[in-house]
C-alpha cells in the first residue's frame, strides 16, 4: 500500500494509491502526500463544479474591461483592501494579459501572482465588491473642452497681436520673444486677476513693445539722412546705450 510516485505526461507530480491517482501541484506537496497518503487520501468535499480557467492571449485581449467584473479592477487587490479597511485609495486596474473565467464571469489582475492566488482560492472572492471609488480619469477631449471653455479666445487674441506685432527683445531668439509676449498678453487681459494686476501687467505690455522695437528704431533712425552728420553719432550713441541697459 505504500504510495507510487507516477509521472505521466503534462504531470509532473503524481502519485498511485490504492488504484487511485494524486495529482499534487509541486515537489514539496508531493513528498507531503507520500509521507502521510492516508491523511489526504479520505474524501472529505466534492469537487468543484467548475474551476477558473486561465485565458490565452488572443481570448484575453478580446475580454474588456467593461467585460470584466469589478469593471476590470483587481478582485484580489480589493478584497485585500476590504479586509484592511482601505475605502479611500484607488483601485488597481488588472491587465488585459492576466484573465481568468469562472463560473462564466471574466476578472482581470495586474499580475500573475494575484492571478495565481485567484486561481487556487477561487471561493475566497466569491460576493467581493468594488467599493473604492476609482479617481477621475482626464481624457484629452476634457482639455481640450476646459481650454475651450477658458482660455481659447484670450490666446487666440494673443496669437492674432504677436502675428502683427511680431515682437523680437534685444538678445533673445523670435520664439522666445513671442512666448513672453504671450504670457504678458495673457496676464495684461486676464480679468481674474483684477483691476490692478491688469494695469501693472498691461503697462509691462507696452515697456515690452516698445523694448522690442528698438531695433528696428535704430536701423530707421540710421537711414533717416535729416539727422545732421555732426549729431549723428552722439544720437546714436545714447540709442545704443539704451538699447544694452534693456537686457540687463
Amino acid at each position: 500500500d505504500k504510495a507510487l510516485r507516477k509521472r505521466v505526461h503534462d504531470y509532473k507530480f503524481m502519485s498511485l494509491y490504492k488504484a487511485k491517482v494524486y495529482c499534487l501541484a509541486d515537489e514539496a506537496k508531493l513528498q507531503r502526500f507520500e509521507k502521510d497518503p492516508d491523511r489526504y487520501a479520505v474524501d472529505t468535499s466534492p469537487l468543484p463544479h467548475e474551476l477558473p480557467r486561465r485565458l490565452d492571449y488572443i481570448h484575453a485581449h478580446a475580454v474588456k474591461a467593461g467585460e470584466s467584473q469589478l469593471k476590470g479592477y483587481d478582485i484580489v487587490e480589493e478584497k485585500r483592501a476590504r479586509d484592511i479597511g482601505d475605502s479611500s485609495s484607488d483601485p488597481i486596474a488588472g491587465g488585459s494579459n492576466n484573465v481568468v473565467e469562472y463560473k462564466g464571469k471574466f476578472y482581470r489582475f495586474k499580475n500573475s501572482q494575484n492571478l495565481i492566488e485567484f486561481m487556487t482560492f477561487p471561493f475566497k472572492y466569491e460576493g467581493t465588491q468594488l467599493i473604492r471609488k476609482p479617481g477621475a480619469k482626464v481624457t484629452v477631449e476634457d482639455i481640450l473642452a476646459l481650454l475651450g471653455k477658458t482660455v481659447a479666445e484670450p490666446l487666440i487674441n494673443a496669437m492674432t497681436d504677436i502675428a502683427q506685432v511680431r515682437p523680437v527683445f534685444p538678445k533673445l531668439s523670435a520664439s522666445k520673444s513671442a512666448l513672453i509676449y504671450l504670457a504678458l498678453h495673457l496676464k495684461a487681459h486676464n480679468k481674474k486677476g483684477g483691476e490692478e494686476d491688469m494695469r501693472k501687467y498691461k503697462e509691462g505690455l507696452r515697456t515690452y513693445i516698445s523694448a522690442c522695437s528698438m531695433s528696428k528704431k535704430l536701423a530707421k533712425e540710421y537711414a533717416n539722412k535729416s539727422v545732421p552728420p555732426s549729431l549723428e553719432n552722439r544720437f546714436l550713441s545714447k540709442k545704443y546705450e539704451y538699447f544694452c541697459s534693456l537686457h540687463s
